[in-house]
């Protein structure tokens, strides 16, 4: 069984082997381009929803930074106007605690490098040696050559992420350019947070300290941010021209994750932006899909084409090497390559041989056109009376032979049926050979003795039956 599926396979190998590489080839070809498209749909998000997002993001941040140190400006000048009032503590605190509410923030502090006294808005006055936290940070923008800094901090007497302030402090110089102090308002961490981290939004926006630790957002604080994406490159939170990089992974069901990484001078921070596009990504890779589905049918319904179409000429090809073009009958050829072995199985078998009788009188007479149409009608009445398992051939000329899987007796009536029905419907006789097939004997024997029974009814006055076993 095997072996003979094997030998269908080699037959059909024109069809097979270039069905199955144009089918391997165009998976792979349409694979690629699925692949390349993810990457076009990647680069163009990063061109386009990543800048918008960014640029949202920058303004936002700036903006509030401006507003801050133009803030904080405007009150250095008027306290400088009025007086900064060391010597009375009550009326300095209240003084920053109506800035503090005229601009809505957290907080509002005041030290003085003259007295060496903090002050803010909630009425608490002490030495900065007090606030070690704040004395370093104070003394560091004091020494240094900026004119303000960002610092994160616990608000006054609270504890816990509750208590984290974003304090924005500037140095402030009397009249004659000698630095007097810092002043510094603090905005409270969550607000920030929920002013850029707007909820039900594919955005999510980190401020990362120098050492990698996160301030914003509030629920990943002093987690670092690298880790949180398994990342390894250190270089990422100091890109001063921004990069952005692509998480997740591909073809999986996981978030996939546009990062964007700059760092901010102004801030001396590192603004961390993710962008979740996994939403837009299954949209596409659904909508891929389905193209792919769409072409991967049409391939298989043209290859099935085409192999039904090859078969169906190499069947058309085949019918017409081995069938006679006139009658419809198998040629000498297909019998010959068929029936070497006709009694090799278990079923009885036998051999009809038959002519019409003068045919070349029939031609003569009558002209070639004539003749033609007797033997179609012959032909045509002999398959009339064949089985389907029967085999009818036209042997050359007006010799037809039938081989018939029936015993003697019944081809004997077959035969006569056949005779009978010639001679009732065309002008022509025919004249019959019949034997039956021996077992274990070979074609050739088996015909020979038909063909003899032919010349003997032909010797014996033609148009009749001859049988021979």
């Amino acid at each position: 069984m095997y072996l003979k599926g094997f030998k269908r396979i080699r037959k059909n190998r024109i069809v097979i082997i270039p069905s199955a590489l144009f089918l391997v080839g165009f998976c792979l070809i349409t694979m690629m381009n699925m692949y390349m498209s993810i990457g076009i749909f990647y680069r163009g998000m990063s061109q386009t929803v990543v800048p918008l997002t960014v640029d949202r993001v920058m303004g936002l941040v700036e903006g509030r930074y401006s507003e801050s140190r133009s803030g904080l400006e405007l009150i250095a000048h008027s306290m400088l106007d009025n007086g900064l009032k060391l010597n009375s503590p009550e009326e300095l605190s209240s003084e920053l605690e109506k800035w503090r509410a005229l601009l809505g923030v957290r907080d509002m502090r005041f030290y003085s490098s003259e007295n060496g006294m903090y002050y803010d808005a909630g009425g608490h006055y002490y030495p900065i040696e007090l606030d070690p936290g704040f004395e370093q940070h104070a003394s560091a923008l004091l020494r240094s050559d900026e004119e303000n800094s960002v610092i994160i901090s616990p608000f006054h007497g609270l504890e816990g992420r509750d208590a984290l302030s974003f304090y924005h402090d500037i140095k402030i110089a009397d009249s004659g350019g000698n630095v007097v102090g810092v002043l510094g308002l603090g905005h409270e961490l969550k607000t920030l947070d929920k002013e850029i981290n707007v909820p039900n939004d594919n955005v999510t926006v980190y401020f990362v300290e120098r050492d990698g630790r996160v301030s914003v957002p509030t629920h990943r604080y002093g987690a670092h941010a690298l880790k949180i994406y398994d990342l390894n490159d250190p270089g990422l939170l100091l890109s001063k021209p921004g990069r952005t990089l692509y998480k997740g992974n591909i073809w999986g069901r996981g978030r996939k994750l546009l990062l964007h990484f700059r760092y901010l001078e102004f801030l001396d921070r590192t603004v961390m932006i993710e962008i979740d596009v996994t939403p837009f990504f299954f949209f596409f890779y659904v909508q891929a899909r389905k193209s792919l589905r769409i072409m991967l049918a049409t391939a298989l319904l043209v290859i099935l084409a085409n192999i039904v179409i090859l078969y169906l000429s190499n069947h058309k090809l085949s019918l017409r090497a081995y069938t006679d073009p006139l009658t419809g009958c198998y040629n000498r050829s297909y019998a010959q390559k068929h029936v070497k072995k006709i009694s090799d199985g278990p079923d009885a078998c036998s051999i009809l041989v038959f002519d019409i009788d003068w045919f070349k009188e029939v031609n003569d007479r009558d002209g070639h056109s004539a003749g033609d149409q007797a033997l179609i009608d012959v032909a045509r009445i002999a398959h009339e009376h064949l089985r389907s398992d029967d085999m009818l051939v036209r042997w050359g000329g007006d010799e037809f032979m039938a081989v018939l899987n029936t015993d003697f007796d019944n081809a004997g009536l077959i035969a006569g049926r056949i005779k009978s029905a010639v001679d009732t419907e065309t002008g022509v006789s025919i004249s019959i050979g019949l034997t039956a097939v021996q077992q274990g004997e070979v074609f050739d024997e088996a015909f020979d003795r038909a063909d003899s029974a032919l010349y003997k009814a032909k010797q014996d006055g033609r148009n009749r039956l001859c049988l021979i076993l």
